[in-house]
Order: structure tokens, then C-alpha cells, then sequence
């Protein structure tokens, strides 16, 4: 039974109706047709009685005018029952991220370390299995597909992660491996994680005598997917960063209301990557933590907004759900169960 933090009773804010935890032990799923009152439903009911009983939640939406309007709609209106020296106490929970704000960036590294690790593979191959999911049609390529973007990818990754540097770097490590086995690079990495050994062999055997026909044959998938982190100073503080700017632990310990909104990135393929790659990272979160006493609300808007096209076959990002694809999906790590 999930038990819902007791609200004291001098709070200035009005009650609130929710749906009885027992009705949420598993995921709510919201299917409806267009301009039903889907988004009405999750930002100022659902999501709302989270933030009143002090859950803690993240809430992806694509466009950002529909939940995430609805739940702040909801709070400015609610906080004309409160002093404004009490504003304050009500805002602190909330953490609002403009996923393509030139102006306030939080980092979402591509290559990061949080100590649960199991190695430097489980670093490096976070973002190629995103790309994975992503792009399902590589895996049907052998040559200019996923194998070799694969196979490069995570050397890269295990050599910079070693070496406790961003995605940003891989592009000069791929140029330019003669300069890094001269001034050493390679052998640092080695020293400080031996676990980087293969992957440093792997350079000084295979790649750096390699025809430079054969360079770019492993080259050019990988960088078609990494380049225009550095061509972006934007992309490259939110992906090439070295620390991620949101702590779910901190998230859960502090009761946050964490509202990322996506409605600024116009670019299609950019804003399904920056989705998918903070749902993965959610979901490691969510499998790391298993059953806790309390609950953590996941919150997805526009879940389709994420989803490869598939003509045929099982689309690989529902299968790693392990869910079927509609358009909101609900999610309560606590008490999710399988």
C-alpha cells in the first residue's frame, strides 16, 4: 500500500481530490482522441495531487503546452490562497528545465558516472543503446549501419570515460589517435582504470594502422551521430558535460516536482533524442532503486513523441518498456511490478 505524505493541517493551500493509491499500485494509462482533455486531466489533476502530497515526480512533455502549462495554470491560480511570503515554500519543490533554453542549460551528459556502474562498458554503451532505439533500421546495415558504429563507439566511450572526459572529446580522439598515443593519453587511461586496456589496444593495433579507407568505414556512422554536439555551443554544455545538473536521488529525497519541457526544440530527430535519452536514464534510475516505501511518478506526455516509426517487426523502444505504445503512460517505479 502506498501511503501518501500527511499534508499539515494550517496549509494554505486548498485540499485536493486525487485517486486512492491503491488505484495506482500499477501504471494509469490516458488514451483519448485529440482536444479531450487528456493533458487537462494529468497537469491539474494527476500531477497536481503528487506535488500536494509532496510525491516525488518528473513530468516529460514534448510540447510543454499541454501538462506542464495546465499543472503551472493550476499552481499561480492556487497561490492566491497563499501569503506572498509563503511563495517560496510551495516553489522550492518544483525544478522547471527548458530542454533547449540558450540561455539556461541543464547538463544531461552523454558520458557520466554515477558510482552504480558495473564498468566502463555500462558507461559507453548508454547513448549507443539509445541510438539503437532510435534508429531501429541500422541494426539491419552491416556496413554504414550499427555494428561498426557499435564496435567504435564503444572503444571511444571506454577511452574518454576512462580518462574522465565528454562525448565532445571523441571526435579529436578519432582524428587525430597518433597524437593521443604520443602524449600519452592512452597509457593514462590505462593507469587510472584497467579496465580501458582492451579498448586502448584496440587503437594502437587495429585502428591506428588501419588504411584510412578502413578509418572511415568505422568512422562515419559513429560521427554522423556525434558531430553536431561540437558544432552547437548549446549541445555541447547539455551533452558534453561531465555531471549531470538533476540528481534523481535528490529528486526522491527532496519530494521535487521536476517539469522537463521540450516545446523549444524544433528540431524532430533532436527533440525524440533528448526524450529518449532522458527516459533511459530514468529508467536505469528505476531499476536501480526497486521497491522503496515511497513512490516515484513518472509522468510522460505525448509518448508517441519518442517512438520510431517501424514498419514491421516490434519497435525496440516498447519492447524495452515491456508495454504496449499509446499516447500517455504513467509510471510508478515503488510499486511497479515485473
Amino acid at each position: 500500500m502506498v501511503r501518501l505524505p500527511v499534508v499539515p493541517e494550517n496549509d494554505a493551500l486548498p485540499p485536493v481530490l486525487s485517486l486512492s493509491p491503491s488505484a495506482r499500485l500499477m501504471a494509469l494509462y490516458v488514451l483519448a482522441a485529440s482536444r479531450t482533455g487528456k493533458s487537462r486531466l494529468l497537469g491539474r489533476g494527476i500531477v497536481w495531487s503528487d506535488y500536494f502530497f509532496e510525491i516525488p515526480q518528473i513530468v516529460i512533455d514534448p510540447t510543454g503546452i499541454g501538462t506542464i502549462d495546465n499543472f503551472l495554470d493550476k499552481l499561480i491560480t492556487r497561490l492566491q490562497y497563499v501569503p506572498k511570503s509563503q511563495d517560496k515554500r510551495f516553489l522550492r519543490r518544483i525544478k522547471y528545465v527548458n530542454m533547449a533554453s540558450p540561455d539556461y542549460i541543464v547538463p544531461f551528459p552523454l558520458i557520466y558516472k554515477t558510482g552504480h556502474e558495473r564498468s566502463l562498458l555500462h558507461i559507453a554503451e548508454r547513448y549507443l543503446n539509445v541510438i539503437r532505439l532510435s534508429y531501429p533500421q541500422l541494426l539491419e546495415s552491416q556496413v554504414q549501419g550499427f555494428p561498426p558504429l557499435h564496435l567504435i563507439g564503444v572503444h571511444t566511450h571506454i577511452v574518454l570515460s576512462a580518462l574522465g572526459l565528454p562525448i565532445t572529446r571523441a571526435e579529436n580522439l578519432l582524428r587525430h589517435p597518433e597524437e593521443w598515443q604520443n602524449t600519452g593519453k592512452f597509457a593514462e587511461a590505462v593507469r587510472r582504470n584497467p579496465e580501458a586496456a582492451p579498448s586502448v589496444a584496440f587503437f594502437q593495433e587495429e585502428f591506428i594502422p588501419a588504411r584510412p579507407a578502413d578509418r572511415r568505414r568505422y568512422l562515419n556512422p559513429y560521427f554522423e551521430k556525434i558531430f553536431t554536439f561540437s558544432l552547437d555551443v548549446n549541445l555541447r554544455c547539455q551533452f558534453g558535460a561531465l555531471k549531470p545538473g538533476l540528481d534523481w536521488e535528490e529528486v526522491e529525497t527532496e519530494g521535487l516536482t521536476v517539469l522537463l519541457d521540450f516545446r523549444d526544440e524544433t528540431d524532430p530527430e533532436m527533440r525524440r533524442l533528448k526524450l529518449l535519452w532522458v527516459t533511459s536514464s530514468l529508467f536505469e534510475h528505476g531499476k536501480r532503486r526497486g521497491r522503496r516505501e515511497h513512490p516515484l511518478a513518472i509522468t510522460i506526455a505525448e509518448f508517441s513523441a519518442m517512438a520510431a516509426k517501424v514498419t514491421a517487426g516490434t519497435n525496440p523502444l516498447a519492447q524495452m518498456l515491456g508495454v504496449p505504445l499509446v499516447e500517455y503512460r504513467r509510471l510508478r517505479f515503488g510499486e511497479m511490478r515485473g
